[in-house]
């Protein structure tokens, strides 16, 4: 199962590099890819072998920092291809670099923000859990010491 998620990530990865990463093929396939990397890193942490778990990982950060080039490349390839002639079009390309940045940067922090709130809901999981335990051993002990009379009472 995590071999054929692997061989279908490269697969989607080399659909793309050293491509134009606007077409719809491509941004398919860079989408297809993380989204098989999402699956791939669940299925990753349940496995209890260290080194292949270890050997798993370090695909997982190469297949990242491809998705990531391969991402860049898409901003900054087109601003690349061909310079810009006057200034107002060198202008207008910054522009739309910085656009696609910002955009980039809003999905960013909307991701951020759901981690965080998943983690709030995580801590007050755990709080609740710590309570409960605290209680469950207040009533272990109370049920220790009545055993304990108990047993006192019945060897008289």
């Amino acid at each position: 199962m995590i071999d054929s998620l692997v061989d279908d990530i490269e697969e989607q990865v080399k659909k793309c590099e050293g491509k134009d990463t606007k077409d719809n093929k491509c941004a398919d396939a860079l989408k297809e890819a993380e989204d098989l990397l999402k699956q791939l890193k669940v299925d990753v942490n349940t496995i209890t072998d260290k080194t292949k778990k270890a050997a798993y990982q370090q695909k997982i950060k190469n297949f990242e920092t491809r998705l990531l080039a391969s991402k860049k490349s898409a901003l900054l390839e087109p601003e690349r291809a061909r310079a810009p002639q006057t200034k107002t079009e060198k202008e207008d390309e910054g522009l739309e670099i910085l656009k696609k940045s910002h955009a980039q940067l809003i999905e960013t922090e909307q991701v951020g923000v759901g981690i965080l709130q998943n983690l709030d809901s995580q801590k007050a999981t755990i709080q609740r859990s710590h309570a409960n335990l605290q209680t469950v051993h207040g009533k272990l002990k109370q049920s220790d010491g009545l055993l304990t009379q108990m047993s006192k009472w019945w060897r008289g």
